[in-house]
């Protein structure tokens, strides 16, 4: 499927349309507005565009954003510190105002807060795409409304034709996971109990297969039911089910309809089920009050035993990521490579769209099947933007100037890479540009290095990444990892100013501190990590990296950086060279090597 892509003034004649129906849906039904979350009914992070809601009515196409629709106002767009500059580039529609969440604040409440100004006491919401939870904090403070089938649908779809996903399941060797679907239910599911699961990426975990059809994503589309000895998986009508799928013993797909059928699926384990747990942040609001009609007792939200247990990999699963993360890098170092030729020697700079389309090219021919997330390809200012994703065929580098490339892939293991290099392929970079490169390293070299016990908070790694660009006055809009697997992003590992999530052994996440200067550039530096035992200090953990891509020699103020941070430099510049992606000349090398020498 190509692109999904709606004209300026198709976007606009929808924001119209919604801000109407808004003043009509107050009169005939008593709410006073009505939310747009940026999901599909799966709760994904990623969504096709022709899925998100919140495209149609903004033209915003980051990940992550809010809508609020209130009947005297406009449409007020909610975006955090990843997507500010973006927004302001892509929502320039009359109608809609952009809400930049600051750093440190959730959306959650800066919703609020938009609904007390506006004296909101009732809102709508599309019931199945805000998930149980979002409904549940708004239900605290306001009545939900929840609509199915919104009836503004068809006016804003009008004339839209988009082609169902057919999925296609395909389990994965057992040697890149380590457990059977069989092992993993024995250890999670006790007789008598059961959980629903309605997230792609732990449908995928537990039942070992996966799927490719989904735009950044490696799960296939379903839901799943894991009971004693059984995960019973419910699909749409043609979905493709590799035979070894089907004899897998642990396995039952049933084919559904729609997913209005679901209830009726589900209605044979009613009784045999006593203690039924979900997920509240995946299950959506749809979803949550069929299980509830089914089970009146017994519902649970609490689903950590099998989201830690996802998360937490096993040495198998290490294993197989320091092997996809080994063909992600060499993608990488050939696309930075690449590029400082062309430059360098030829003369002739690649467009920025260029050079996004050779590094997905340099993916494929490592063997990725899918990115696992959009490639940032940025040249010069377009760095800045966090989360730029709109690589231009008419954008081109100026000399001195910053490219970030923050890219990822899936393999046939289907768990998920990610990993960020800044660099300047001129000779000699912008002085400002070279300071900044130097104080996000000195925050990578400095958290990625640290020792430390069983439990560590997310937050206190953060400090780490952020103190020396500190005492320089700078700061980053975002956190500084999230959790790795199935999915690009998973739960149970956060390092943020805000992060109580408990740092432990197995735990796969990235680090990635940054520094943005709006109209300028920005750098940002991010390596995959996997969480272990130390090998020195008894009870200690440490983090071992997934990522093997050398940095800008030409980049670095060496003055800035402490004999500790040049010991840490050298030690990872010559690891990469031993794996021939180091661009350190050999001198800078020996001249580092002298803070390795023991004592």
């Amino acid at each position: 499927m190509g692109k999904f892509e709606l004209s300026l003034e198709r976007i606009q004649k929808n924001i119209d349309h919604l801000l109407m129906w808004m003043k009509q849906a107050a009169q005939s039904s008593g709410i006073d507005a009505f939310y747009i979350s940026s999901c599909d009914i799966h709760l994904n992070e990623y969504t096709a565009g022709h899925e998100c809601h919140r495209y149609y009515v903004t033209g915003f196409t980051g990940s992550t954003a809010e809508v609020l629709s209130v009947k005297d106002g406009p449409l007020f767009l909610f975006v955090d510190g990843r997507y500010h500059e973006q927004a302001e580039i892509e929502a320039k529609f009359r109608g809609v105002e952009v809400v930049k969440v600051p750093f440190g604040k959730t959306m959650l409440t800066a919703l609020l807060e938009k609904i007390e100004e506006f004296s909101v006491k009732t809102i709508g919401v599309e019931a199945d795409r805000i998930s149980y939870n979002f409904a549940q904090e708004l239900g605290k403070k306001l009545k939900v409304v929840p609509y199915v089938d919104w009836d503004f649908l068809p006016l804003m779809k009008e004339g839209i034709q988009c082609e169902r996903v057919i999925t296609h399941v395909r389990p994965v060797d057992l040697s890149w996971v380590g457990r059977s679907a069989e092992d993993k239910l024995k250890s999670l599911v006790s007789t008598g109990e059961g959980f629903f699961i309605s997230a792609l990426d732990s449908l995928a975990w537990l039942s070992n297969c996966r799927g490719v059809e989904t735009a950044f994503q490696s799960s296939f589309i379903g839901k799943g039911l894991a009971v004693d000895k059984k995960l019973v998986i419910f699909v749409l009508k043609g979905t493709k089910i590799e035979q070894s799928a089907l004899q897998d013993k642990a396995l039952e797909f049933i084919y559904l309809d729609d997913w209005a059928s679901l209830k009726q699926a589900l209605f044979p384990w009613k009784k045999v089920i006593t203690k039924l747990y979900f997920s509240s942040q995946s299950t959506n609001l749809f979803d949550y009050q069929i299980l509830a009609e089914l089970w009146p007792t017994g519902l649970s939200s609490d689903f950590t035993r099998l989201t830690l247990s996802q998360a937490q990999k096993n040495s198998v699963e290490i294993k197989t990521f320091f092997a996809e993360y080994e063909k992600s890098d060499q993608a990488v170092f050939n696309s930075i490579q690449w590029l400082k030729r062309e430059v360098r020697e030829s003369g002739q700079t690649p467009s920025e769209l260029d050079f996004c389309l050779k590094a997905n090219s340099y993916y494929k021919e490592a063997g990725a099947r899918e990115q696992s997330f959009k490639t940032i390809a940025a040249y010069g200012a377009h760095s800045s933007i966090i989360h730029f994703n709109n690589s231009m065929a008419d954008c081109f580098l100026k000399n001195g100037e910053l490219v970030l490339l923050d890219s990822g892939g899936y393999y046939h293991s289907g768990y998920a890479t990610d990993s960020t290099r800044t660099f300047c392929p001129s000779i000699t970079p912008n002085p400002l540009a070279k300071k900044i490169y130097t104080l996000v390293l000195k925050g990578l070299l400095n958290s990625m290095n640290a020792v430390f016990p069983p439990g560590t908070l997310g937050a206190q790694i953060d400090a780490l990444a952020r103190a020396g660009m500190r005492l320089e006055g700078y700061d980053y809009g975002h956190g500084t990892g999230h959790g790795i697997g199935i999915n690009v992003h998973e739960g149970h590992y956060s390092i943020s100013p805000r992060s109580t999530l408990p740092l432990n052994e197995g735990l796969v996440g990235s680090i990635e501190p940054g520094i943005y200067l709006s109209g300028f550039g920005g750098v940002r530096l991010e390596n995959g990590v996997v969480v272990e035992t130390h090998g020195t200090f008894p009870g200690m953990l440490r983090f071992r990296s997934l990522t093997y891509i050398g940095f800008e020699e030409n980049l670095i103020d060496f003055e800035l950086l402490t004999s500790q941070e040049k010991k840490w430099l050298y030690q990872y510049e010559t690891a990469c060279a031993e794996r021939n992606r180091s661009s350190f000349n050999a001198k800078t090398l020996e001249s580092l090597s002298s803070f390795s020498l023991p004592k």
